[in-house]
């Protein structure tokens, strides 16, 4: 088997698309919007949702234990469900670069 440099491989992979848009099926939907309300109303974070992501800010216990209590009724829920979580060490706010 011949060896790919690094050069083939991204011209390989060049035509894979960046994003990818799945449909919300509609039994998804409601535990979605549930879920992300749950996180609204809390103290000591802040909550801001765009078309792809909900983001928390505020101390790492306090996001943590929010997560927490949030997701508790979806995963006890018969419905299947996944949670993809990215922890970052840096402020984000909507709309602005990170702060470093």
């Amino acid at each position: 088997m011949q060896h790919c440099g690094p050069a083939l491989v991204l011209r390989r992979y060049a035509r894979i698309p960046r994003s990818v848009p799945l449909p919300l099926t509609p039994e998804y939907e409601a535990p979605i919007i549930a879920f992300i309300e749950r996180l609204h109303g809390h103290t000591g974070i802040q909550v801001a949702t765009n078309h792809l992501a909900t983001q928390l800010t505020g101390e790492y216990d306090a996001v943590m234990e929010v997560l927490k209590e949030a997701m508790r009724p979806t995963l006890a829920s018969d419905t299947p469900c996944s949670f993809v979580i990215k922890l970052l060490n840096v402020v984000v706010v909507p709309g602005e670069a990170a702060t470093l």
